[in-house]
């Protein structure tokens, strides 16, 4: 699957998930049986839609592709520092990703307060002895507008000045026991830093 393709996708996903919020608030106009009946099947044709779309963005094609990409920008440390995160140390780059996320949320009108954000541990693909490292950590959050969510993580997947990769997007909701209307997002957002480096310097 292309990248149009995949825009396309999450355009479909993101149009389902509107449709159900829109449901849930307006309460159905349907008798409760058909109401559930109805909410049910399309709940259940998102699931298989939003798992298929995990699938296509976690295969061993894309992960080869960024592993190309994390070895070439070591290869030619010094010409990609404008495309890196800064941070003297793994925990303050992790930090440094964090702040870009939620400069992300802000910009689109999402409440930062509620993101959850945990950096996940090093990975064999950063034991190497080398100051160009990968960054990972895995944020949640939730909110009501899936069209928001979706120009988030198409921000996300572009962000200034740094190269990133999602790999995994899992979305959750609407059901009709959250008031207001709500789904919960969580994603792993992975970036290349440049280790042992002040910001500025």
């Amino acid at each position: 699957m292309n990248g149009r393709q995949r825009t396309i996708l999450l355009a479909v996903i993101m149009g389902v998930l509107g449709l159900l919020v829109v449901f849930d608030r307006m309460g159905g106009s349907a008798p409760e049986e058909s109401e559930e009946s109805g909410l049910a099947a399309a709940r259940d044709a998102y699931v298989r839609e939003a798992m298929a779309l995990e699938r296509e963005r976690t295969e061993v094609a894309q992960r080869e592709a960024w592993e190309r990409v994390v070895s070439e920008a070591r290869a030619r440390r010094g010409q990609l520092d404008d495309q890196l995160l800064v941070g003297q140390t793994r925990e303050l780059a992790a930090e440094e990703l964090r702040n870009r996320v939620k400069r992300a949320m802000r910009e689109l009108g999402l409440n930062e307060n509620g993101l959850r954000a945990q950096t996940l541990p090093v990975t064999g693909q950063n034991a190497a002895d080398t100051p160009i490292q990968v960054i990972s950590s895995e944020i949640a959050f939730v909110h009501s507008d899936p069209a928001v969510v979706y120009q988030l993580i198409e921000r996300l997947e572009n962000l200034s000045g740094v190269r990133t990769m999602i790999s995994s997007v899992k979305i959750t909701g609407p059901g009709r026991a959250l008031k207001p209307a709500q789904i919960d997002v969580n994603l792993t957002i992975h970036a290349l830093a440049l280790i042992g480096k002040e910001t500025g310097a």
